[in-house]
């Protein structure tokens, strides 16, 4: 158990492809070029390349299915790539550099049968650079008062807040961290972000996947994901600034009455909004009255992480699903 459990959180990385290179960039912690992986007939990555510096925060951005996680397995040595290059902190071998990384995956860090202090001081007392920092991420991250229940009666929110705990106490250069954020309220990601954040001004560096546009906001750079394809790499506002116009709709009756004039109607909470890329707002409006006999407000937003996540991954639902 201890050599599976120390491959998710702390001494993270086991076997890695042969075909893996070492990575010249001294700045450079995690570098991968042209990854495929397939599963049958299923082509679920193709060619993805990413870069994370030294002191640097790269979200994986992309709907749920879109490859974010077979990503993950294949750069930490749980899932060998068919094609491609990965390197970690410069070396072809990772496990070689097995105490550079604190990897968080889905589901696969807590005892159930332990209690929340019970399932810290079992990975304190593994072979890892564990940190007293935890004592300062469960208060953070509210979690004080269940600490001596059993982890089985916790929530999934509360579950993913202390596997968070456990994997950023542990001391490593850089973080991998699969959807930190899933199950978790806005409040709380907001800490988490925070948590994030003060390790970046340490010079570490942290690569998480997420399916929500708000985590988009600490992010160095980001990578939109889709169907195994990097649609776009960049800082955040760089990105946001290569979009279309985006016009905002008071309702979706109006947003599908122009449908066929309005780039990808998507959905952002209540509201209703499209891409002007072929057509002006003039004609927009004049197309919704002509067909609803209707005088409907809409206008033009400046775009955010949302807009930009739903252009970029094609996603009709800017929350990834």
């Amino acid at each position: 158990m201890k050599q599976v459990l120390t491959s998710v959180i702390g001494n993270s990385v086991s076997a890695t492809p042969a075909e893996q290179v070492s990575d010249t960039s001294t700045n450079e912690t995690i570098n991968a070029t042209n990854v495929s992986k397939s599963y049958g007939d299923e082509q679920v990555l193709e060619d993805l390349s990413l870069s994370i510096a030294s002191g640097e925060a790269v979200v994986l951005a992309g709907p749920n299915g879109a490859g974010k996680s077979t990503f993950l397995s294949c750069l930490v040595g749980n899932e060998r790539p068919d094609s491609g290059e990965i390197s970690v902190f410069g070396t072809q071998s990772p496990q070689r550099r097995s105490d550079s990384l604190a990897v968080l995956l889905q589901g696969a860090v807590l005892i159930d049968d332990l209690t929340g202090r019970e399932n810290i001081e079992f990975y304190a007392a593994l072979d890892t650079p564990f940190t007293l920092r935890w004592q300062t991420y469960v208060e953070r991250f509210d979690l004080e008062e269940s600490l001596d229940d059993p982890v089985r009666t916790y929530s999934g929110g509360m579950k993913r807040k202390l596997e968070l705990a456990m994997t950023l106490s542990v001391d490593a250069a850089g973080y991998i961290l699969d959807e930190p954020t899933a199950g978790i309220d806005l409040s709380m990601a907001g800490e988490m972000h925070r948590t994030i954040l003060e390790l970046l001004d340490e010079d570490r560096s942290v690569l998480l996947t997420s399916h929500n546009p708000i985590d988009i906001e600490i992010a160095g750079r980001v990578a939109f994901l889709s169907d195994g394809h990097i649609t776009a790499f960049g800082t955040p506002s760089h990105l946001i600034d290569k979009l279309p116009p985006v016009v905002r709709f008071q309702n979706r009756r109006d947003a599908m009455a122009v449908s066929d004039l309005v780039s990808d109607v998507y959905y952002v909470g209540a509201e209703s909004r499209g891409y002007l890329e072929d057509h002006s707002l003039s004609e927009i409006k004049a197309t919704i009255k002509e067909e609803t006999s209707t005088t409907t407000q809409i206008d033009t937003v400046s775009p955010g992480y949302s807009d930009a996540f739903s252009y970029y991954t094609g996603s009709r639902s800017a929350d990834g699903n």
